[in-house]
């Protein structure tokens, strides 16, 4: 057993983590949070080349989700690679000691660790790294050591407040940015105010590569709940209407058709989705088209959510289009195009053979003072670099609903993120993808259980910003 421990490959660290170091080498900070920088982390140049040696010899899987985009091994904390295995013994003993006496709290064996790169446009977006027991989180880079801030991968640190249901948020903007720097090693204690990010890598010839990991303590903070997190909808009523004026101006006629209605219909029963083309008239869509080019937006910015812009103004036309969609008229011209019962008053039926159904003359309510109880969110929204929405996991997830998006710009051909994507939350699986073209109106049946996000826009997306009428119902029974 002696030779075998002679036998065993040793690592060559920072003296600061031995009892007799010093701390020359140390940068500490406390605002936002506390965080400890160690440069030189492995003293040793030699040892640091090997390292990276082995590293180049792991197999790395890419990932994506709503979170992050990146390349990561397995975990390696049982890895077999000498240097590797070396540099965990370490992590686990010395640098695990040091950490304990710097956060003022026993951090026990447990270690998880991986390998991750980020190439161009990947990022990690806003999060605490609260799960389960993790009380410090560490990154050891091992990026080139011409690695400059212009490049991106910066860590950045979010301060925090607490919002009126008593949830721990991060402000808007980070307020530290932190650049790789080649053998260097950050930690910081994991807590409910730990909001932090990966900045979108910049460059196209460099990946940043790093450690990245968790020491673990039986006193760790728990996890925020996950409703308290995330967004309410409100939901509105249909709107009476008395006749279609306002479907016919906006509305391409093609879909009063009873034929294609049923066609659709026919589709959308199979599929529970479908996209129609040129849904508005030609006019009407460019002049709203036009309109939002010019119009005023604010920004909604809540890093562990969401980032977009919401439309802010007031235009007649923009005005029309709310009220069409927020109209009797449109749940039932809904109910024909999908059969879901959107408006009770509907009646479907296959033998319907007239040329053309104006939808209100075919819908007349046997009591004019009746109304529709099924309702709508609707929601305008514009998109552009650094926006997307994480997985919504809320009041939302537990109904059934139709999901309708109107777009009014085409994607970029490469365009670099925007899909709308439904998720089942049990499996996990990727169930709908939507990227709309322009004057498309993208129709979703929505079951309990899923949930959705949007992608990340990354610098691909610069100059393309995408704009959406979204319009979430539900049925009447719901």
């Amino acid at each position: 057993m002696d030779n075998l421990k002679k036998c065993k490959r040793s690592l060559s660290l920072n003296p600061l983590f031995s009892a007799e170091g010093t701390e020359d080498s140390l940068v500490f900070e406390t605002q936002p949070f506390k965080h400890w920088k160690v440069i030189d982390f492995i003293s040793s140049t030699s040892d640091f080349e090997e390292l990276l040696e082995e590293i180049n010899e792991l197999e790395f899987t890419r990932k994506v989700n709503d979170l992050f985009s990146l390349e990561q091994t397995m975990d390696l904390a049982s890895a077999t690679s000498p240097v590797i295995a070396a540099l965990c013994e370490a992590l686990k003993g010395c640098v695990r000691s040091w950490a304990s006496k710097a956060i003022g709290c026993e951090l026990n064996t447990k270690l998880d660790m991986h390998c991750a790169r980020y190439s161009f446009t990947d990022h990690l977006l806003c999060h605490d790294d609260l799960l389960d027991s993790r009380k410090v989180a560490f990154m050891i880079y091992l990026v080139p050591s011409d690695w400059c801030e212009e490049d991106g991968g910066s860590l950045e640190l979010f301060d925090t407040f607490v919002d009126k249901s008593g949830t721990v948020a991060p402000n808007s903007d980070p307020v530290k940015t932190l650049s790789p720097m080649r053998n260097s090693f950050l930690m910081f204690e994991v807590s409910q105010h730990s909001f932090h990010r990966v900045a979108e890598v910049l460059t196209k010839t460099k990946s940043r590569l790093a450690f990245s990991g968790w020491f673990h303590s039986e006193t760790a903070t728990s996890k925020q709940p996950l409703f308290e997190k995330r967004f309410s909808h409100t939901f509105i009523p249909a709107v009476p209407s008395n006749d279609d004026i306002l479907l016919r101006k906006f509305v391409n006629p093609v879909y009063f058709s009873t034929e294609v209605q049923r066609e659709i219909r026919e589709e959308f029963c199979e599929t529970s989705e479908i996209q129609i083309a040129n849904f508005l008239k030609e006019d009407i869509f460019d002049a709203i088209s036009d309109s939002l080019k010019t119009a005023t937006w604010k920004t909604l910015n809540l890093p562990h959510m969401t980032k977009y812009f919401e439309f802010d103004d007031q235009l007649e036309v923009i005005d029309e289009l709310y009220r069409l969609f927020q109209s009797e008229i449109i749940f039932a011209l809904l109910t024909r195009l999908t059969g879901l019962e959107l408006d009770e008053d509907v009646t479907l039926s296959d033998d319907d053979d007239d040329d053309e159904c104006p939808v209100n003359g075919d819908v007349k309510k046997e009591d004019p003072t009746s109304k529709i109880s099924a309702k709508a969110h609707i929601r305008l929204s514009q998109w552009s670099h650094s926006c997307f929405s994480l997985l919504q996991h809320d009041s939302m997830s537990s109904v059934d609903r139709l999901h309708c998006r109107l777009s009014f710009l085409d994607y970029h051909e490469d365009h670099g993120g925007g899909d709308l994507i439904f998720i089942d939350n049990e499996s996990g699986k990727e169930l709908v993808r939507l990227v709309p073209p322009k004057n498309s109106l993208s129709l979703v049946y929505v079951e309990q259980g899923v949930a959705s996000f949007v992608k990340y826009l990354n610098v691909k997306s610069c100059n393309h910003p995408l704009s959406f009428l979204d319009a979430i119902y539900l049925e009447t029974s719901s």
